[in-house]
Parts: C-alpha cells; structure tokens; sequence
C-alpha cells in the first residue's frame, strides 16, 4: 500500500507528540515563573480541551496560593486559601501520581471543590509536582462532560511534570537572580546599579 505524496507517515501518537512539544516550547523561554504558570495552564488546558484549568502552590502549612486560573473560574492569581485534607485539592496534593475523577458528583475519596462544581464541573484531573525548597505545585484540569478524562490524558500530564517542576524551579531561582543583582539583601533598599539605571 503505498502512500499519496502530501501524506504524514507518522502516527496518531507521534503527531501528539509533535503537538505537545510545540505547546511546551513557549514554557522554556518564559521571562518569569508568573509567565510560566500561566504557560503550564495554557498547556494543560489544551492538550485536554479542558473546559477550566488551575495551578496551584502549596505553602508549607495547610494553604495553597492560586498560580493561575483559567477565566471560567474566579480565582485570582495570589489568592490564598486553606486546604483541607478531605478536600480535593488536599487529597491531589497526598497523591504522587495523576488523580482523575470522572464523575464529581459521586466521588468518595474526596471532597469536591465548590467552586468547580458551582460552574458545573463534572469531571477533574491534576497532578502535582515538585518545586525548590521542597513545595509543590498542583495543575489540574476540569470538564463539565462526565467521564471526560482517560489514561492517555493521565500519560500525558505524567510527562508533563517534570518539565513543568524544572522550567518552574529555573523560573524561580532566575528571578530571584534578577532581584538580589537590584535589591541589596542586607538593607532591603536598591542597590546603586538599580539607581543608576532609574
């Protein structure tokens, strides 16, 4: 059988593949981990054609700050809120690998978050990983479709992870490069560079 001239050889798969790295290569040329979590939701969201998607960091104690939201959800980037080891973003954060719940309204191994089920959330998938200083963050997608997330969605955040944990990590510690090359770390005021150049 032979194959027309305009035709791919590659598969399905491979084309995935192709995709996603087209997706992430805007990740790794972010200018700032701000930048950079809005990149990790934007990819998320569309590998999945997710309805809503949501990253979060979890603080050392039992809070989380809101990294990025996608415009359905009204959470606002810098907000702080309390997580509770039954809710679904406390069980997402005790798990290390791809949770998915494809029906919200009947899940048992946690609490829903209302503010996904108040818009219609019907089915969730997330995963966390790792950042410096032993935190972690959290990116998580939703459906209002029941049964809307599948093993090949969970592979496909899995390999995400980890690029997600070192852009984010070499975000963080580039920023906090550029700030202590302008702010001296004694005094807390500019240093003379950053002066000069005002």
């Amino acid at each position: 059988m032979s194959e027309s001239a305009g035709a791919s050889p590659r598969s399905a798969s491979d084309r995935l593949s192709i995709g996603t790295l087209q997706r992430v290569a805007p990740l790794l040329d972010c200018v700032s981990e701000r930048a950079g979590w809005n990149h990790c939701i934007d990819i998320v969201s569309r590998l999945a054609d997710a309805d809503v998607a949501v990253a979060l960091e979890f603080l050392g104690d039992d809070r989380a700050i809101a990294r990025s939201a996608s415009s359905r959800l009204d959470l606002t980037p810098g907000t702080t809120f309390s997580v509770s080891p039954q809710s679904q973003v406390g069980y997402m954060r005790g798990v290390e690998d791809v949770v998915i719940s494809n029906d919200l309204e009947r899940e048992d191994r946690f609490i829903p978050e209302s503010v996904l089920v108040d818009i219609g959330v019907a089915s969730s998938m997330g995963v966390r990983f790792g950042l410096p200083d032993e935190q972690f963050g959290l990116v998580s997608v939703h459906s209002m479709h029941p049964g809307y997330f599948d093993a090949s969605d969970a592979a496909a955040l899995r390999a995400l992870r980890p690029v997600f944990s070192t852009a984010l990590s070499r975000m963080r510690t580039w920023d906090a490069v550029e700030l202590n090359a302008r702010i001296d770390p004694l005094t807390g005021l500019m240093n003379r560079s950053s002066i000069m150049h005002e």
